[in-house]
C-alpha cells in the first residue's frame, strides 16, 4: 500500500485526494512550475515534504541551456535530471523539480507525481467508482473548454435528442394494446379505470 492508497482510504483525507485527482488527472491542467506564485515561502512537495524548485531556479543554478537540453534528452530516451547530471545531488541538493496544477495549491515533486499517475491509472483499471466519476467530470470540463461553447451545446442537444427519441420509442411500446387472443387482454383497461 503506497502513500496515495493510505490517503485515499482514510475518510478525513479522502476529500483531499479526490481534489488532487480532479486537479492533476488531466494533462492540460498540469505543468512544471516555471515561476513561483508566492516567492516568500519555502516550497515543498505536498506528499513527501521534499524541497522542490521551479524551472527558473534550476536555470539560475545551471544556466539557460539546461531545460532545453533536458527536454530534448527526455524525448529521446525518457531521461530524468538525475540521469542527465550524475552530480545532480551536488548541483541541486535535495531539491526536485516541482509540478503544479492551475486548479490546486498542492505541489508535487516529480517522483511523487510519477508515482501518483501510476496509482491513478491502477485505480481506474480496478474500476474505482468514485475515481471514475471525478475523472469523467474532469474530461467533461475539458471538453467544454476545448470544444467551445457552441460545439458543446450542439453535443448536449444531440444527447438530449437521442434520449428523447429513446423515451418516445419506449412509450410507444408501452402504448401497444395486447392482442385479443391473450388471456389478459382486458386487464390493462380495467387497471386504468381504477
Amino acid at each position: 500500500m503506497n502513500r496515495f492508497d493510505k490517503l485515499y482510504e482514510v475518510e478525513k483525507s479522502q476529500k483531499f485526494m479526490l481534489h488532487i485527482i480532479h486537479s492533476f488527472s488531466y494533462p492540460d491542467q498540469v505543468s512544471k512550475v516555471w515561476n513561483w506564485r508566492d516567492d516568500k515561502k519555502t516550497h515543498r512537495c505536498s506528499f513527501c515534504k521534499r524541497k522542490v524548485m521551479s524551472c527558473d531556479e534550476a536555470t539560475k543554478i545551471h544556466g539557460e541551456g539546461l531545460l532545453k537540453h533536458f527536454e530534448e534528452k527526455k524525448k529521446k530516451d525518457n531521461s530524468t535530471l538525475e540521469d542527465l547530471f550524475p552530480n545532480f545531488q551536488d548541483i541541486f541538493g535535495d531539491k526536485k523539480l516541482a509540478i503544479e496544477s492551475e486548479k490546486s495549491n498542492a505541489i508535487f515533486c516529480f517522483p511523487c507525481f510519477t508515482e501518483f499517475r501510476v496509482w491513478l491509472f491502477n485505480k481506474m483499471l480496478l474500476s474505482d467508482e468514485r475515481i471514475h466519476k471525478v475523472v469523467n467530470k474532469v474530461l467533461v470540463e475539458a471538453a467544454k473548454k476545448n470544444f467551445g461553447s457552441e460545439e458543446y451545446q450542439n453535443l448536449e442537444q444531440y444527447k438530449k435528442d437521442k434520449k428523447k427519441k429513446k423515451n418516445n420509442k419506449k412509450n410507444k411500446e408501452e402504448e401497444k394494446e395486447p392482442s385479443i387472443n391473450t388471456p389478459f387482454a382486458g386487464l390493462k383497461d380495467l387497471l386504468k379505470k381504477k
